[in-house]
C-alpha cells in the first residue's frame, strides 16, 4: 500500500481546496493510505473522508493561525521540522505540497528520503505570485528544483511559470480531476433561496482573496445598475469578506446579495442565467 501525505494550508472555500477533497474521495484507500495536514481549520474539513487522517496543525482562529502562518512563510525551515518532522515523514512513500506559497516552502525542508511533489495552481504573470512570495526569481527556482515532480493544473500556468523560472524535465501537468455526474446530481438538490428579479439572473462563486478582485466585480455592478434589472448572487468566503461587504454598501448595491459560503453550490449555479467567473490568476481562451 503506497503511503501519502498531503499538505495545505487550510481547506477553505477555494477552488483547489475543493478539488482535494474530491481527489480524496476518488483515491482507493485499499491502494493508497493517505493522511493530510492542514495549518488551520477550514469550512472543507467536513469534506475529507473518514478513512483519511486529518491533523490541524492550530484549531485557533485569529492571532495564534496568523502567528503559524507568518511563522511559517519567514522561517519555513524551523517550521517545516517542527510540523514534518522527520520521524514522522519516514512513514509516507510519497509528500504532497498542494498548494504553493507556504505548503511548498515547508515541504521543501522536509525529509528527503520520500519522494516530494508540489503543485501550482495560479499563474505567475498577473497574480506577480513570484515577485510576492519569493522576491526573486533566482529563490523560486531555487525552492522548486527541491521537488521530484511540479505539477501545473493547466498548461497555461506551466507555460508561464516556465517563462519565468525555466523549464524542467520534472514539469508535468494534471489537471482538476471533476466527477461530472456527482455535480449534475447536486444540482438538482433544493434550495431555500429565490431570485426576486424579472430580469437578468447572475452569480458568481469564488473565494474572497485578492486575484479574484471582487472589487472590480462591485464596481462593475453598480455601473450596470444604472440600464439594467439583474439580481448577481456571490458565494463564497474568504479573508476579504468584510472589506467586501463594507465595499458593497459604500457603492449602495442594490443588485448584489453576498450568500456566503455554501456546501453545495450547484443548485445555485442552476438557478442562474449566467455564471460570471472572477480571476485575475489565468486568462481563458
Amino acid at each position: 500500500m503506497k503511503r501519502i501525505l498531503f499538505l495545505i494550508t487550510s481547506l477553505g472555500g477555494g477552488g483547489a481546496e475543493k478539488v482535494l477533497t474530491e481527489l480524496l474521495k476518488q483515491l482507493d484507500p485499499s491502494i493508497y493510505q493517505m493522511d493530510l495536514i492542514t495549518i488551520y481549520p477550514g469550512e472543507r474539513d467536513r469534506d475529507v473522508p473518514s478513512y483519511v487522517k486529518h491533523r490541524i496543525v492550530t484549531k485557533s482562529k485569529g492571532f495564534l493561525q496568523k502567528i503559524i502562518v507568518s511563522l511559517s512563510y519567514r522561517h519555513p525551515k524551523i517550521m517545516s521540522r517542527l510540523i514534518l518532522n522527520d520521524k514522522m515523514m519516514r512513514n509516507y512513500d510519497v509528500a504532497v505540497a498542494y498548494m504553493e506559497g507556504v505548503p511548498t516552502s515547508l515541504m521543501r525542508y522536509a525529509y528527503d528520503g520520500i519522494k516530494k511533489i508540489t503543485f501550482l495552481h495560479q499563474g505567475t504573470k498577473k497574480s506577480g505570485f513570484i515577485t510576492e512570495y519569493y522576491h526573486t526569481v533566482e529563490k523560486a527556482v531555487e525552492e522548486y528544483e527541491k521537488f521530484d515532480k511540479v505539477c501545473f493544473v493547466s498548461d497555461e500556468i506551466k507555460d508561464e511559470f516556465e517563462e519565468i523560472c525555466g523549464k524542467s524535465e520534472n514539469h508535468i501537468v494534471i489537471h482538476n480531476s471533476v466527477d461530472i455526474d456527482s455535480i449534475l446530481s447536486k444540482s438538482n438538490e433544493q434550495i431555500d433561496e429565490k431570485y426576486t428579479t424579472e430580469g437578468l439572473k447572475i452569480i458568481t462563486v469564488g473565494r474572497f482573496s485578492p486575484p479574484k478582485r471582487f472589487d472590480r466585480l462591485l464596481r462593475a455592478a453598480k455601473r450596470l445598475e444604472v440600464n439594467y434589472d439583474f439580481e448577481w448572487w456571490i458565494l463564497g468566503a474568504g479573508h476579504l469578506w468584510d472589506a467586501m461587504n463594507k465595499m458593497k454598501e459604500e457603492l449602495d448595491l442594490k443588485s448584489v446579495k453576498f450568500l456566503g459560503y455554501r456546501d453545495n453550490p450547484y443548485p445555485y449555479m442552476k438557478s442562474a442565467d449566467l455564471l460570471a467567473i472572477r480571476s485575475e490568476e489565468r486568462r481563458v481562451g
